[in-house]
C-alpha cells in the first residue's frame, strides 16, 4: 500500500503493482488521463494473465510501457496530485507522507452503524467472517488506532493533518468543501463554489459523468441528506447494538450520538 500511495503521488509508476493499473475504471473519467485507459484497451485484458514464455509476452509488456509513459507524462505536468485511499492504514500514510515534502492527509471519517451495514450487505460481515459483532469490533479497533496514529503524528506536524465527517460533506457541501480547500491550500473561488453547489444541492447539472454512475450516493439535497440517517430504518436493531457497543470510542471521538433502536418485530 505503501509503495503505491508514493508511485501515485510522485509519478513513480513502476512503484505501483502492475495489476492495479490495469483497473482504470476511474481513470476513464479524466480527460487528460483517457489517453492511457484507450491505450490500455487495445492491450485488452489478456495483458497480465499471459503466460511469461508465451511469444507475444515481450510485446505486449513494451506496448504496456508506452502506456504507462503516457500516464505519467499526464502525471508529471499536474499542479496537484490527489489520491483516494480506502482502508489505507494510517502508519503507512504517515511513513509516506514523510517521504514527500509538502505532502498531507485528510483522515475521511463516517459514521461506524452505515458503514458497518454496507459492509454487512455486501458480504463482509458475514457469520463465517464472525458476524457484524466482529465486523464492527475489528473495524472500529482499527479506526480507533489511526486516530491515535493521526493525533500523535499531528503534535509535530499539525499542518499536515486534517479531519473531515462524511455526514457534513453530504449535509453541508459548500462549508465541507472550503474547509477541505482551505487544509490543502487552494482558493476557493466562485467557480468551484458554483460547481460543488450545482453537483450536489443543485441536482447535479455540471455534466459531470462519474456523478451520473449508478453508486453514487444521490442527486439532490433531500436524497443525500436521507442517506445519512438510512441506516436507523434499514439496520436490524440488534446490528446497531451490536455496532455501538464495539464503536463506542469513535463514536465519542467524533461526535455520533448513541441511537436507542426500537424492536421492530
Amino acid at each position: 500500500m505503501m509503495e503505491t500511495m508514493y508511485g501515485w503521488l510522485t509519478c513513480d509508476l513502476s512503484r505501483i503493482v502492475a495489476q492495479s493499473l490495469a483497473d482504470y475504471y476511474f481513470l476513464s473519467f479524466s480527460s487528460k488521463a483517457n489517453t492511457f485507459v484507450q491505450c490500455m484497451r487495445k492491450l485488452g485484458t489478456r495483458l497480465f494473465s499471459t503466460f511469461k514464455a508465451h511469444p507475444e509476452y515481450t510485446t505486449r509488456i513494451m506496448k504496456f510501457r508506452n502506456c504507462l509513459l503516457q500516464l505519467r507524462e499526464v502525471c508529471l505536468k499536474s499542479k496537484f496530485r490527489i489520491i483516494k485511499t480506502i482502508r489505507a492504514p494510517m502508519t503507512e500514510t504517515w511513513e509516506t507522507l514523510q517521504k514527500i515534502e509538502g505532502s498531507k492527509v485528510l483522515h475521511l471519517i463516517r459514521d461506524p452503524r452505515p458503514t458497518i451495514d454496507s459492509k454487512r450487505k455486501s458480504g463482509m460481515c458475514s457469520r463465517k467472517l464472525g458476524g457484524v459483532k466482529q465486523c464492527s469490533k475489528k473495524h472500529c479497533d482499527r479506526q480507533v488506532d489511526d486516530t491515535i496514529i493521526r493525533q500523535n503524528a499531528a503534535i509535530k506536524e499539525p499542518d499536515r493533518f486534517g479531519v473531515v465527517l462524511y455526514e457534513n460533506i453530504v449535509t453541508t457541501p459548500l462549508k465541507a468543501s472550503k474547509r477541505m480547500y482551505k487544509f490543502a491550500g487552494l482558493e476557493f473561488t466562485k467557480q468551484v463554489s458554483d460547481y460543488v453547489y450545482n453537483v450536489t444541492l443543485g441536482g447535479d447539472n455540471t455534466g459531470c459523468k462519474v456523478c451520473q454512475q449508478g453508486w453514487q450516493m444521490g442527486k439532490s439535497n433531500s436524497s443525500t441528506t436521507s442517506h445519512v440517517t438510512a441506516w436507523q430504518t434499514n439496520m436490524k436493531p440488534l446490528h446497531i447494538q451490536l455496532t455501538q457497543l464495539a464503536c463506542i470510542d469513535v463514536m465519542k471521538t467524533y461526535g455520533y450520538e448513541y441511537f436507542l433502536a426500537e424492536d421492530r418485530s
